[in-house]
Order: C-alpha cells, then structure tokens, then sequence
C-alpha cells in the first residue's frame, strides 16, 4: 500500500529538521513523486507538483530544487548523503569533472571529519572545490573597465551617448 501524502509530508519534515544535507536524503524519494505525478495529483488537491511542493517546503524548492538535488546525487554518487550540504553537492555537480570527482568528495569528507563531523558550509565548500579543481575564484570587473568597452561598442556602431563630446570639449 502507497503512504499517504499527508504521512510523508510529516516523516519528510522530520528528516528536513536533521541537517544541511537532508534534502540530498528525501531527493530520491521526492523525484518518485514527482516522476509519477498524475497517481498523486488528486491527493494533493489538483494542483501542479511545484505549487505543491513549494507550499510545503517554502519558496525556492519546486521540482527544479529537487531534481537538482537528486541529480546530484546521482552524478556524486550516494555516498555523499548525509556527508555534504546539499547546496555544496549542486555546486560540486555544476563544477567538477567526472575525473575530479574522487579528489574532490575526499576533500570535502576530510573537512567534514576536521568540522567535528559537520558538514562544511556552502562558501567553505566552494573555496575547497576551487582550490582542488584548481579553479579561480571570480574577481569583480572594474566597473571603468566595463564603461569604457561599453564607450567602444557605442562609437563602432556610431551611437551617440551622453558624454560623448565631454573629452572633446575638454581637451579644447
């Protein structure tokens, strides 16, 4: 016999309350639902899944939120339950390479054990995924520079701006 939406929404709630990385716990399960919507649709009051979905779990965790977390899993492999933030997980997911998976799991594990068995926080993941993968950390671009490729864009194509004749007129 199914359990009843009302059930899991309670036993979900539960392991939601346990940790950063319960939503990689209930995703396998989440995306059963989601996957055979229509069997569940009645139950739930004839709305679509993400409607649903985020009137229980809050804004930003529709069937996207989810299946991103399931995928993650996926591709990190199931070890990672319970051993990464679950916003860690999609970002390793969106960053490493199949080959840098390995190196990168046992960096976060290792942090996790340093962490008193915690899972490391998102921008202590981030820096430790960089830093593996050898990535560089995204620096801000000066905003004259932006101005000033903005200026060459405008004149190619011969727009006019304002400010345009102000080094013209200073330079008379």
């Amino acid at each position: 016999m199914k359990e009843a939406l009302k059930d899991r929404i309670k036993r979900w709630k539960g392991v939601l309350s346990q940790g950063r990385g319960a939503p990689l716990d209930l995703a396998k399960e989440i995306h059963g639902v989601i996957e055979d919507w229509p069997a569940y649709r009645k139950e739930a009051g004839e709305t679509n899944c993400t409607t649903w979905l985020i009137s229980i779990f809050g804004s930003h965790t529709g069937a996207k939120w989810w299946e991103s977390r399931y995928q993650s899993v996926a591709y990190l492999g199931e070890d990672i339950r319970r051993n990464l933030d679950h916003r860690v997980a999609v970002y390793a997911m969106n960053h490493v390479t199949p080959e840098q998976i390995k190196q990168v799991k046992s960096a976060l594990i290792a942090a996790k054990k340093k962490n008193s068995d915690v899972p490391v926080t998102y921008g202590v993941g981030v820096r430790i995924i960089r830093e593996v993968t050898g990535r560089k950390a995204r620096i801000k671009t000066d905003w004259l520079a932006r101005c000033l490729l903005l200026e060459r864009i405008l004149d190619k194509h011969a727009i006019d701006y304002p400010g345009k004749h102000d080094d013209a007129v200073a330079a008379e």
